[in-house]
């Protein structure tokens, strides 16, 4: 979409929603995405220390798929619910969820009365010189 909109000559902002800020999307946008927005769920320190530990780490490890902390959290939320249940039955495991609270690889985790997650970021990035950057609009 991004290439189509340069090549038609459209001015308008591509913004998109968290799917979007991938590698891949870089890679197949090429020179068209420059410019675009996406969000992306949690802090941006969140993403800067996982990309850090994939660099940094010996022997070098593959780059960390950006939902990876998240779906790593989800899981050990899960656990914890059927630890507490001492079940995996799912009314069980939903009833203990929203009691669950610890610190997670991307923050603090718990749940509301709805179960949403409790103060749940959402960061925006936008391309810039071909790589994703943390953007704060002013």
């Amino acid at each position: 979409m991004a290439k189509q909109m340069r090549s038609l000559g459209l001015k308008a902002k591509f913004l998109g929603g968290d799917g979007l800020q991938t590698a891949e999307f870089l890679k197949l946008a090429g020179v068209a995405a420059e410019g675009v927005t996406a969000s992306s769920p949690g802090l941006p320190s969140t993403a800067c220390r996982v990309a850090r530990r994939s660099a940094t780490s010996s022997p070098p490890i593959r780059p960390i798929q950006t939902y990876a902390p998240y779906a790593y959290d989800a899981a050990t939320a899960m656990i914890m619910a059927m630890e507490k249940a001492g079940s995996a039955e799912p009314a069980k495991v939903l009833a203990e969820l929203p009691k669950i609270r610890f610190a997670g690889v991307t923050g603090e985790i718990g749940f509301d009365a709805k179960g949403d997650v409790l103060g749940g970021a959402i960061t925006l990035y936008r391309v810039k010189a071909g790589k994703w950057k943390w953007w704060k609009p002013s």
